[in-house]
This record gives C-alpha cells, structure tokens and sequence, in this order.
C-alpha cells in the first residue's frame, strides 16, 4: 500500500492528514454542532404550524426555519 502512495504521490497529503489536532477546535466545533434528521426536521415544522397554523402547506423558508438537506 505504502509504494501505491509514494508512486501516486500522496505521501505528503498523509502526512498533513496524519499531523497534529487542534484539540480546542474540534472540542469547540462539537459543541456548538447541531444534527438534524427528517424526524426532527419534520418535528420543527409541526411545531412551527402547531404555532401558527397559516403555516400548514409553506416552506421551511416561508416558516421561517433553516433549510433542510436531508439524504
């Protein structure tokens, strides 16, 4: 595998990603990460039209909720 690496080259991109953390950074980022599934997408916008039923039938944008791009 290693001589597959250096004939392509990419030994120095390994090695960058291999280098060191920024420990604070990821701790940080993980913090403040939100993970949202369709289930609690589809949550949001039930609460939304529970809310305010004018809402029934709009847009997430129209509800005033952040987009969603779900797989």
């Amino acid at each position: 595998m290693n001589a597959l690496i250096s004939a392509q080259k990419m030994s120095g991109y390994f090695q960058m990603i291999n280098g060191p953390t920024y420990v604070n950074l990821v701790k940080e980022f993980w913090i403040r990460a939100e993970v949202c599934d369709v289930e609690s997408a589809k949550s949001q916008e039930n609460l939304a039209v529970s809310r305010n039923p004018n809402l029934k039938g709009k847009s997430r944008k129209e509800m005033g909720l952040e987009p969603f791009h779900g797989l």
